[in-house]
């Protein structure tokens, strides 16, 4: 068996992994699900173990399937690079970049995007992942990963677009109704809106005293408790409180005056980057590369990630 007859048996193998289903696989990859079957079978007697358990109602991948489809997808996603890479420049970059970020960073920021983008590569096909998890590059078989904080691998290249800032907001139509505080202990006599995680704790308002003392204040009896910033920011629209918010979703409105910056001398932005962050390798695909630079060129021009 050739090394191509080789390869092409174990993009059968990946397919079906990830589809769960022979039929699926065959789909995917416009042949028959016998020839899908035959393939793997193919392949499980030139290694020499079984890689799927397989019954008439399900496939599961054995222990020893499990680790050799994490090997066989950097092998494949390796060899798809280099050899697009040893393509005359002048090709129009085509083919699938797989991309993660948080929901909330691509709803605001990538999927804008993605027009513009297509119009700049139409051959180039995005497969994006929303997911708050932190996500493996290599073993998720990702090209790139759009997010908040750089995760510290030094197998990774890390681009910093944008800086991520709280700020605590009212709308002047609350303002209006009650006098703003002017510590952060007067906050206990205002309506909060706070932003909850996946166990239901809010995250943290942190304030600094006399320059060195960092706090945080009590926030179990804030008036609304949500987990997504935009939720919240349509109820401080709405006149219904104070909430702390990213900077990229409330400087249009603070720059038109229907929100109002509170507590800036005490209140800790705590600015973090937003970063995309792309495994090292010896080979790049070209339009890996031409990706990475339109969003590497679209966010820092973004004033709401870009404020200093």
């Amino acid at each position: 068996m050739s090394k191509f007859d080789e390869l092409r048996l174990i993009e059968s193998f990946i397919k079906a992994a990830e589809t769960g289903s022979f039929t699926q696989a065959a789909q995917a990859l416009a042949i028959t699900p016998a020839a899908i079957s035959k393939n793997i079978s193919n392949l499980e007697k030139s290694l020499g173990v079984k890689l799927f358990n397989r019954t008439t109602r399900s496939l599961n991948l054995t222990s020893e399937g499990s680790e050799f489809v994490l090997q066989a997808k950097q092998v494949l996603h390796l060899l798809e690079q280099a050899t697009e890479a040893v393509r005359h420049h002048s090709n129009e970059p085509q083919g699938k970049v797989r991309i993660s970020t948080p929901n909330e960073i691509g709803r605001l920021f990538i999927i804008p995007l993605l027009g513009k983008l297509k119009e700049k590569y139409p051959k180039v096909v995005i497969d994006l992942d929303l997911n708050d998890r932190n996500v493996d590059l290599v073993k998720d078989g990702f090209d790139l990963v759009i997010r908040g904080g750089i995760i510290e691998n030094s197998s990774l290249v890390a681009r910093k677009v944008g800086s991520i800032s709280l700020r605590l907001v009212a709308s002047t139509q609350y303002l209006k109704r009650n006098s703003p505080p002017q510590t952060s202990q007067a906050l206990e006599q205002h309506s909060l809106i706070v932003r909850t995680k996946q166990n239901g704790k809010p995250w943290a308002w942190r304030f600094l005293q006399d320059e060195s003392v960092i706090y945080s204040i009590n926030l179990e009896h804030a008036s609304f408790s949500l987990t997504d910033v935009e939720g919240m920011l349509n109820l401080v629209l709405q006149g219904q409180g104070i909430a702390q918010l990213p900077y990229y979703l409330v400087h249009e409105h603070l720059r038109q005056g229907t929100l109002v910056s509170l507590l800036e001398d005490e209140h800790i932005s705590e600015d973090f980057d937003l970063v995309i962050q792309y495994p090292h390798r010896q080979f790049i695909a070209a339009r890996v590369k031409q990706v990475i630079e339109f969003f590497v060129e679209e966010l820092r021009q973004n004033k709401g990630l870009n404020f200093n």
